[in-house]
């Protein structure tokens, strides 16, 4: 409750409004991980030749800074330069 005579302090909405939630409001356009992953792999199925590249520089930088380059990672490079060719 509020003092009568206090000038200073907001009214509180104690008449049943329910305040906002908190955070970005939802879209109701979410996607389940199963259609996030398929979207992901039908994008890394299509590289261009520019994409291509820039893979192949990234793994050359990778290599030379001593990083680990998975065996795996290699194999996924070279079957996408030969598509793309």
């Amino acid at each position: 409750m509020k003092d009568q005579t206090d000038k200073q302090t907001a009214e509180l909405p104690l008449n049943g409004n329910v305040q906002k939630k908190r955070g970005r409001p939802a879209t109701g356009n979410a996607m389940t991980n199963a259609e996030k992953q398929r979207a992901y792999r039908a994008r890394t199925a299509n590289l261009t030749k520019d994409q291509v590249l820039r893979l192949m520089i990234w793994g050359e930088i990778l290599k030379s800074e001593g990083k680990f380059f998975r065996e795996e990672d290699e194999q996924l490079l070279k079957a996408l330069i030969e598509k793309s060719a």
